[in-house]
Order: structure tokens, then sequence, then C-alpha cells
């Protein structure tokens, strides 16, 4: 095996682990936001940056390769996982878009009830006098 087909061999492995990684990370984050439980949302996004900026970088590797960009299997098996990569965060991108609006509704609802205590003038509503003889 020469050299030049070594490392596309290389770099093909290097994408598909890159791909493979960015599709657990997808799942995570799915589950996450299905459970409601983004606490962890800072660690996410940094997750996130991180499997997308080794994906990207694989990706242009693999471009720059004269051998791999004569494959053209290898060219589209990767447009396939690709394309399953995009529809997985189109399906995130409409969860978060739902949970968006999930909070938005908490949030009037939290605002209503604010102007509400305000409309007692932040007054305390317990009596000014307190007895406990009983």
């Amino acid at each position: 095996m020469d050299n030049e087909m070594l490392q596309g061999t290389q770099l093909i492995l290097a994408v598909e682990t890159a791909v493979h990684d960015f599709a657990v990370m997808q799942e995570k984050h799915g589950a996450f936001m299905v459970a409601g439980d983004l606490d962890d949302l800072p660690l996410l996004c940094d997750q996130r940056a991180r499997a997308f900026d080794r994906l990207q970088q694989s990706l242009t590797d693999v471009w720059q390769n004269e051998m791999v960009q004569q494959d053209m299997l290898l060219g589209a098996e990767l447009q396939k996982k690709i394309g399953r990569i995009l529809a997985q965060e189109k399906k995130l991108a409409a969860l978060a878009a739902d949970r968006r609006q999930e909070v938005r509704g908490q949030l009037a609802q939290l605002r209503t009830g604010k102007k509400a205590i305000a409309g007692y003038g932040g007054r305390s509503l317990m009596p000014k006098y307190f007895s406990s003889s009983l």
C-alpha cells in the first residue's frame, strides 16, 4: 500500500469516526431535550461545537485528497451519512423550537402573576396584627 493510499484510508477513517461521534452527540442532545434536562446546556453547546469542528476538519481533509476525490462510491456514502446528520439536526431544531415556545408560555404566566402581585401595591397579604392568644 503506497503512502497516498494509506493517507486516504486514514482520512476516511477519521471522517467516519467524526460522523459517528457527531451522530452520538445528536442522540444525547435529543434525549436531554426530550427530558427537558437543560441544566448542562453550556456543556452540551461546547460538545456540539467540538464535534462539529472535528467533522468539518475531517471532511475538509478528505476532499483535499486526490485519491478520495476520485472515489465516487465513497462520495455517495459520505453524502448519505451527512444527509442523515442534517435530518437529525432538523429534528433537534424542531425540539428546540418547541421547548423555546414552552418557555415563552411559562414566562408569560410569570409576568401575569407579577402584575397581579404588583396590583396589591407590594403590600403584604398578612394581617397587620396577629393574636397568639388562641
